[in-house]
C-alpha cells in the first residue's frame, strides 16, 4: 500500500508514504527495492527534490543492506542527476535483472498490456470481500465517500458502465475530466506540488482538501495556483493487481 502511495504524483501523499516506510522493518523482497528506485529516478526530474533523494537512498540501503556512497550532485540538470545516480541503478539492474523494468518505469500507464488484462478477466468471479480490502487499501474511500466527496459518487457506477469501461477511467484519470472535478493546483517554493479542492482562503494562506486529507499553506510559500489539468485521481491506481484481483474490486464496486 505504501509503495503505491510513494509513487503518487500528489505531494503530500507520496510524501506521508516515505515517512511511513522510514518506520516500518527493512524488507528483504528486492521487489519491493524497485519501487524505491523508480521513485528516486522521478526525483532525478525537474520537480526533484535532493532532500528526498537522499532519503530515498538511505531507505534502500537499510532494506538491502548495501552501502550507498554519498552521490555528489554537481548540478540540478535531470541529464546530470541521472548520471550521478548511475552507479545505483546499475548496482539493482546487474543484481536484479527481472527488476530492471520495474525499477525504470516512468510510470505511464500501458493501454495495450491493460487492454489485454481487461479481456481476460471473468468478471463474474469476484469476492465481495476480498475487494473492499482492495478498495479500502488503494484509499479509494478518500475521494468517494458519500459525505464531502472530492470524486464523483460510485453509487449505481458498475450498473451504469461496463466493467471495461468503468476500469478504463480509473485506468486514464486524466483523459476525460468532469468540470466538476477541476481542483486548483498549488506549487510551492520548495518544489512541492498540491491538488485539491480549495476549502478556505484566508490572508495568509489557504486551507486545502486533498485525498490525503486537509493541507494548509501558507501563502508566503505560493508561486503560482492555477486549475489543474490532471485528476486528483493518480495514475497507477491499479499496478500491481491481477485478473482475480480486478473481478474483486469489480465484486465490490458492483454492491455500491
Amino acid at each position: 500500500m505504501f509503495l503505491d502511495a510513494l509513487l503518487s504524483r500528489d505531494n503530500n501523499v507520496a510524501n506521508r508514504a516515505l515517512a511511513a516506510l522510514k518506520q516500518l522493518p527493512a524488507s528483504d523482497r528486492p521487489s519491493n527495492w524497485a519501487p524505491l528506485l523508480r521513485k528516486l529516478r522521478r526525483e532525478c526530474g525537474p520537480k526533484g527534490k535532493a532532500v528526498t533523494r537522499k532519503e530515498i537512498a538511505a531507505l534502500l540501503a537499510k532494506w538491502s543492506g548495501r552501502a550507498i556512497a554519498e552521490v555528489q550532485e554537481k548540478s540540478k540538470q535531470p541529464a546530470d542527476l541521472l548520471a550521478a545516480w548511475q552507479p545505483v541503478f546499475d548496482w539493482f539492474n546487474e543484481a536484479h535483472p527481472e527488476l530492471a523494468t520495474a525499477a525504470a518505469s516512468a510510470g505511464l500507464v500501458d493501454a495495450a498490456k491493460w487492454e489485454a488484462t481487461l479481456a481476460e478477466v471473468d468478471w463474474e468471479t469476484g469476492d465481495f470481500a476480498t475487494g473492499q480490502r482492495l478498495y479500502v487499501n488503494r484509499a479509494c474511500q478518500g475521494c468517494h465517500s458519500d459525505s464531502g466527496a472530492l470524486g464523483p459518487g460510485l453509487s449505481g457506477a458498475a450498473k451504469r458502465f461496463s466493467p471495461e469501461d468503468l476500469f478504463r477511467a480509473i485506468l486514464f484519470p486524466n483523459r476525460d475530466i468532469s468540470p466538476m472535478y477541476r481542483f486548483n493546483e498549488y506549487r510551492l517554493r520548495n518544489g512541492d506540488v498540491h491538488v485539491g479542492r480549495t476549502a478556505f482562503y484566508a490572508a495568509d494562506g489557504v486551507v486545502l482538501r486533498t485525498g490525503a486529507g486537509i493541507v494548509r499553506l501558507d501563502q508566503a510559500e505560493i508561486i503560482s495556483q492555477q486549475t489543474s489539468e490532471r485528476s486528483i485521481m493518480p495514475e497507477g491506481l491499479l499496478d500491481g493487481l491481477s485478473e482475480r484481483d480486478l473481478a474483486d474490486l469489480y465484486r465490490y464496486l458492483k454492491s455500491l
